[in-house]
């Protein structure tokens, strides 16, 4: 018989709040990565002992509670409809995994029930990051972004793969809490589930034990934090005044790329033009590949663009941003193709800032085999460390460094295993630089050549295991009233 726990709901409500509340710090803007683990499994376990009603309760309350970080951030880059949707989607994903998971541990019993939530979560996350406006950002696979073998994951997975074992470890913790008085029941699912968490985590350990030192390049960023819209549509403006004496000083340390945030300034059509030519002859005469972020803007059309201007005093290439903020970019234009370029005799390709929120498209970067992402970005300020973090995770599932260089942010430098080599936070006074020198990545991953396959088996799994859960079982009366029927 098991042993009963969390007898009354008062009981019950108690632990989902303490589970909403762990929840609430693993998703939020500056996450500890530890709590995700074990985040779900007060409300798991409450669960189990709840009737089916009660559980909706505890997963709504435990969603929105654990939404709370993130609300205002939300009301500030995508405004109150995204605001008030993403805690009713987290609550409703919660209803779903948590009483999908509960019937299949209570009345199932099966020892395959184990894997029914860490599926079913996975599953649903990939979806979002698959079909959302705001792509994988609310993922809780960044909660573990200084978990740095954990992430290895993403290599193999994406964040679907550490979604699975970070909630499959919880489910563990739970299922074992309410079965503990029948040690045997469930003990094929511990040593098979426990087998799954211990491999993924070793694969991470010796992913970066046996990384190969790459060729490197030397890479500067420059970034000044200024107000919207600052006036910047001649070379000697002020403001390319201050650029300019950090590129140099960046240059002087040895760069040979130098990436500058995005949307430096606005510039007409006419202006864009004159603009790149002098930025072609400045890097010309520095003998640097320049990456810069500026807004060209007509009549009814403007668009975040990316030029890439080389030594030879040539535009390499110009890169229009593909995915745009609801709200701020309503008058923009999105990009349409991606671009690749040999920089530094390495292929190198070019994003700007919320581009890298979206797996699919760095994946397609890691399938043309880049090794380098420049990534002119700007930031909100206090998601600082959360967007650089984002941008970190796709380089790591697509088998690249990533040279990230945003305002009201941090200028960023890592490497194809997730490791930050360095890193400094955005200023005005009079800019903010980093130099340094960055392995090109590792090339192409499981991830790049699979894409979303493990999300999708996952979904699959998640929802045959909460379907074969579900059937009605055939009792003992039953199985006489067939017999007499049929004598």
């Amino acid at each position: 018989m098991i042993v009963p726990l969390l007898d009354t709901p008062r009981q019950r409500l108690i632990v989902a709040i303490g589970s909403g509340v762990m929840i609430s710090i693993a998703t939020s803007l500056h996450p500890w990565w530890p709590i995700a683990w074990i985040a779900a499994t007060p409300l798991l376990a409450a669960s189990f002992s709840a009737t089916q009603r009660e559980t909706v309760r505890l997963a709504v309350i435990a969603g929105l509670i654990g939404s709370l970080t993130t609300i205002s951030y939300y009301l500030q880059v995508a405004g109150p409809l995204v605001a008030l949707m993403a805690p009713l989607g987290r609550a409703l994903t919660f209803v779903v995994t948590v009483s999908l998971a509960r019937y299949a541990v209570v009345q199932w019993g099966h020892w395959l029930s184990i894997f029914v939530y860490p599926a079913l979560t996975a599953g649903f996350d990939m979806l979002e990051s698959s079909f959302s406006a705001l792509g994988s950002v609310g993922s809780l696979a960044y909660s573990q972004m200084n978990a740095i073998h954990v992430i290895q994951i993403a290599s193999l997975a994406g964040t679907s793969g550490i979604v699975f074992i970070v909630n499959l470890f919880a489910s563990i913790l739970a299922i074992a809490w309410y079965q503990r008085s029948l040690e045997g029941q469930f003990r094929r699912s511990y040593a098979v589930a426990g087998t799954v968490v211990l491999v993924a985590l070793a694969f991470g350990y010796v992913r970066l034990a046996v990384a190969s030192r790459q060729p490197q390049i030397p890479v500067g960023l420059v970034v000044e934090d200024t107000r919207p819209n600052v006036q910047g549509n001649s070379i000697d403006a002020p403001l390319w005044a201050t650029y300019k004496i950090g590129i140099d000083d960046v240059v002087r340390r040895g760069a040979a790329v130098v990436v500058l945030p995005a949307k430096i300034a606005p510039l007409t059509p006419a202006q864009a033009e004159s603009m790149h030519d002098a930025l072609n002859r400045f890097a010309e005469g520095k003998k640097i590949y320049l990456l810069v972020g500026v807004t060209v803007a007509a009549p009814g059309h403007k668009e975040n663009r990316a030029w890439l201007l080389s030594p030879t005093g040539i535009l390499d290439a110009d890169y229009s941003k593909r995915h745009l903020i609801r709200g701020f970019e309503q008058a923009f234009v999105p990009g349409r193709i991606r671009i690749v370029r040999i920089v530094e005799d390495t292929l190198t390709g070019i994003a700007i800032s919320q581009d890298m929120d979206f797996p699919r498209l760095g994946r397609e970067y890691g399938r043309a085999d880049v090794r380098l992402m420049l990534v002119p970005a700007w930031d909100f300020g206090r998601d600082a460390w959360e967007h650089s973090r984002i941008a970190v995770l796709r380089g790591v599932e697509g088998g690249y460094s990533i040279v990230r260089a945003a305002r009201d942010g941090f200028l960023t430098i890592s490497d194809s295993y997730g490791r930050v080599l360095d890193q400094e936070r955005s200023s005005e006074r009079p800019y903010a630089e980093l130099e340094a020198k960055v392995p090109i990545g590792s090339g192409m991953t499981v991830y790049d050549r699979i894409g979303d396959t493990f999300g999708w088996l996952a979904l699959v799994l998640g929802i045959t295991l909460s379907a074969v859960a579900l059937r009605p079982k055939r009792t003992e009366e039953t199985d006489e009233t067939d017999e007499l029927d049929e004598t």
